[in-house]
């Protein structure tokens, strides 16, 4: 019981820290839930997008360039990447894409993959991708027995004329499914700040040397106090975790009952288990109680800004997402942007989602084996 006493004690403390941060995750949540109108989105979309053209407009070129005019909208933007950059960062455009030189001759001799494309982080973004993906698929399977562009062109342009019209539609409730993926991104960053500082502290607290050598002398058993503190920080993080989940419920509303919203808790709580891991490992290699704030702030602070908290992962540089790939909240963040999008649940579809907690749980059971040497190590030390 001391040792969990002395836990609430700390708990008691510092509870500012967590309300501080509770506060700002329900303020971004209600904000971001509140923004935009709830609507269903049921009509045909029209996405916005910038087509960058270094190749002449002639053969399937035009072609490509005809069809995405006659389907989308092509906003005018300034053609230098940090304009485009703000263009897809504000929904001013949807999709990018960047034709090059020589496209039609490259096309012909078989070689599509020189197109590259950006895209926002939206689902007009996905039903842009879907189009062009539909006109170049067409295109490639005609062009093994039609070697002329011109023909090629108007015998797609028949094709896709002939074919239904096709109306993309969603039967997704998107305002509420985007506001419940902001949720739980966001609330990657209140649960790492304090799961990091609390749990932190107190094993950095309990790893003093004059503290470790009390309990030694005491006639309490060293692995019931271990196992004592392990509980006491396991029943602080699921018992957060459920205060935020409570939070998510209030403010998001019936969403998180569905298939996707039942995913976004799943892959939230084993990001939880994560960061708890984390949080354990962080608190063994911490020899200072006073090293432990200035320690959460840099790995809270930079963790979200590399892995698409405060940034979506859409409109950040490739080089900061290289970067957040060594960071498990980088695959939390991944995860929930492909359980946004998530129309139907099958295993094809479900594959980068559990792929992505794959790489969590990995990342869990890798802390806390480095956490158990390094605890190990110290105890013998000591």
């Amino acid at each position: 019981m001391t040792v969990f006493k002395t836990f609430l004690k700390i708990l008691r403390k510092n509870i500012l820290l967590v309300i501080i941060f509770s506060i700002l995750l329900v303020m971004f949540g209600a904000l971001r839930t509140t923004s935009d109108d709830k609507t269903m989105s049921f009509s045909q979309v029209k996405p916005d997008i910038t087509i960058i053209n270094e190749d002449e407009e002639v053969g399937i070129t035009k072609g490509l360039i005809n069809y995405i005019k006659d389907n989308s909208n092509t906003p005018e933007i300034e053609i230098d990447e940090d304009s485009l950059n703000d263009a897809l960062f504000y929904n001013d455009t949807d999709y990018v894409i960047y034709i090059p030189k020589n496209f039609n001759v490259d096309f012909m001799k078989g070689n599509i993959d020189n197109v590259k494309v950006k895209k926002g982080n939206n689902y007009n973004a996905s039903f842009a991708e879907m189009l062009i993906s539909r006109y170049l698929k067409l295109a490639v399977n005609y062009r093994s027995r039609i070697t002329n562009q011109d023909e090629l062109v108007r015998t797609i342009k028949t094709s896709l004329d002939n074919n239904t019209e096709i109306e993309i539609k969603t039967k997704l409730d998107t305002d509420s499914i985007e506001a419940a993926e902001f949720f739980f991104d966001f609330e990657s960053y209140s649960l790492l700040i304090n799961l990091i500082f609390i749990i932190g502290l107190m094993l950095s607290i309990f790893n003093e040397e004059k503290v470790k050598k009390r309990i030694i002398i005491s006639s309490t058993d060293y692995k019931k106090n271990n196992r004592i503190l392990l509980l006491s920080n396991l029943l602080y993080a699921f018992t957060l975790w459920l205060i935020y989940l409570i939070l998510g419920i209030i403010l998001i509303g019936d969403i998180l009952w569905t298939s996707n919203g039942l995913l976004f808790i799943l892959n939230s709580f084993i990001h939880l288990i994560t960061l708890t891991s984390l949080a354990f490992l962080i608190g063994n290699l911490v020899k200072k109680k006073e090293s432990v704030n200035g320690i959460t702030n840099v790995i809270g602070i930079g963790t979200c800004f590399l892995c698409g908290v405060f940034v979506p992962l859409a409109y950040l540089p490739d080089s900061v997402t290289k970067i957040g790939h060594i960071l498990p909240t980088y695959y939390y963040v991944e995860g929930n942007s492909y359980i946004a999008k998530l129309e139907e649940i099958n295993m094809t579809t479900l594959q980068p989602i559990l792929i992505n907690m794959g790489v969590l749980i990995g990342s869990a059971i890798l802390f806390i084996i480095i956490s158990n040497i390094v605890s190990n190590k110290r105890r013998k030390i000591g």
